[in-house]
């Protein structure tokens, strides 16, 4: 699917042929996504709720760091790695007597590599100056497990606390406010502009407010690169949290990224 990034919603049409039963394979959860409007609606532009979901609501009464988050670029160390592998690669399919080209692409992967240490010290400077009783990142779905793993932050996912549904349930409202107190959560991280409906109820019921700027969790910016994200990212939560971002120190490393890829 291609989604407008000019608008605000992006509409797909079903062509249902034959009355029945369908079932709709997603990568994500499709409640995820939504703002103001139900994910699927009929013709006349009513709700259309699905009979049932995998994984339904036993599969979400935790929240540990187990091997469900893909977003393993979110710990500088593994885009290291990554990258390790792919200039490996490259360099067994130059030809053993092109010793300029194999020099280039060694000192390119040293480049981005260095590039990609001071990020993570600079990340974890930033992380630093964050109250160390209010670091804890809450956001709607599992994707920022690495970056917590390697940062020292707690992550919460809503969607594994309160299950498949995106409206708060009064036997699941009552988890999630003792989570929420027990964590002492200062803010909300939306994933998408605007909010979801489920992180707006969430932080209309327990008094808890959506920071200002969106965490960018599955890919990069309209306008950004790998770096830009991580700075933006970083800040957003430092700043959020209580901590101190220095923003200017980021921007450095995004130039630094810049004048690499532009070469």
């Amino acid at each position: 699917l291609t989604f407008n990034e000019k608008k605000d919603i992006t509409t797909f049409t079903v062509e249902i042929k034959k009355s029945g039963k369908y079932a709709f394979f997603t990568e994500h959860m499709p409640f995820e996504f939504e703002a103001d409007e139900h994910f699927f609606k009929d013709v006349s532009g009513d709700d259309v709720e699905p009979i049932a979901q995998v994984p339904d609501e036993g599969d979400h009464h935790h929240h540990d760091h187990g091997g469900l988050d893909p977003h393993i670029w979110h710990d500088p160390h593994n885009i290291i790695k990554m990258g390790n592998v792919i200039s490996k690669n490259i360099n067994k399919k130059i030809s053993f007597f092109d010793r300029e080209t194999k020099k280039v692409l060694k000192e390119r992967t040293q480049s981005v590599n260095s590039i990609l240490e001071d990020l993570d010290q600079w990340t974890q400077e930033q992380i630093a100056t964050i109250p160390s009783d209010q670091r804890t990142i809450v956001s709607k779905h599992k994707a920022m497990e690495y970056y917590g793993d390697a940062f020292g932050l707690k992550v919460m996912s809503l969607l594994d606390v309160l299950g498949d549904s995106s409206s708060l349930r009064p036997q699941t409202i009552a988890n999630v406010i003792t989570e929420i107190k027990e964590d002492n959560v200062k803010v909300l991280f939306a994933e998408q502009q605007p909010p979801s409906k489920l992180l707006k109820n969430l932080s209309r019921q327990t008094s808890t407010p959506i920071a200002t700027q969106q965490i960018f969790v599955d890919g990069l910016m309209p306008t950004g690169n790998t770096i830009s994200v991580a700075v933006h990212n970083t800040c957003t939560i430092v700043n959020s949290l209580g901590g101190s971002c220095n923003k200017k120190a980021g921007n450095q490393l995004v130039n630094r990224w810049d004048t690499l890829t532009k070469r």
